[in-house]
C-alpha cells in the first residue's frame, strides 16, 4: 500500500466544466508593487531642486536607497562643511551658511525621502530610515 499525501491527487476537490471560467486573479510580488507606487510619487511629485538628479537614477535605485542597511556615514558623500551643516541641523542648530546644504535643502530632502519610505512595504519610515536613505540619496550626487 502506498502513501500519497490527500493534496497529491488530481482528481480530489476538482471541478472543471466548460461553462464555467475561471478568472485569474493577477500577482505581483511586493517589490514590483513598490516600484509601482515609487513611480505614482514621482509622477505627483519630482525631487527637490537640490538633489533633482534623483529624478533620472530609476525606482530601483531609489527603492535600494530606501531598503539597504542603515547608513550613518554621511562623512563619505558630502564635505566636512555640509557634514558639521547635517549634524547642526539635526541637533536642531542654526546650519552654516558656508556648506553646500541649507536648512531648507535638508527639510526638503528628508521630507522627499519620508515620501519615498512611505511608498516601500515592510519597511516603516521611521527617522532613522529616512536619514539612512537621505545619506543613499546623496551618494549619487557630487557633493564631496
Amino acid at each position: 500500500m502506498s502513501v500519497v499525501p490527500y493534496w497529491w491527487s488530481d482528481d480530489e476537490n476538482y471541478s472543471s466544466s466548460d461553462s464555467e471560467e475561471e478568472e485569474e486573479e493577477d500577482v505581483y510580488c511586493p517589490r514590483e508593487l513598490d516600484y509601482w507606487d515609487l513611480e505614482e510619487y514621482l509622477e505627483q511629485r519630482g525631487p527637490p531642486p537640490v538633489i533633482e538628479y534623483a529624478a533620472t537614477i530609476g525606482v530601483f535605485a531609489l527603492r535600494e536607497c530606501v531598503v539597504m542597511p542603515e547608513n550613518k556615514k554621511i562623512e563619505f558623500v558630502v564635505d566636512p562643511i555640509s557634514v558639521h551643516g547635517w549634524n547642526d541641523y539635526w541637533q536642531g542648530r542654526p546650519v552654516s551658511v558656508y556648506g553646500k546644504f541649507s536648512a531648507e535643502d535638508w527639510d526638503a530632502i528628508g521630507e522627499y525621502c519620508f515620501g519615498l519610505c512611505e511608498r516601500i512595504r515592510d519597511v516603516a519610515p521611521t527617522l532613522r530610515r529616512v536619514r539612512s536613505c537621505m545619506i543613499y540619496i546623496l551618494k549619487y550626487g557630487k557633493f564631496k
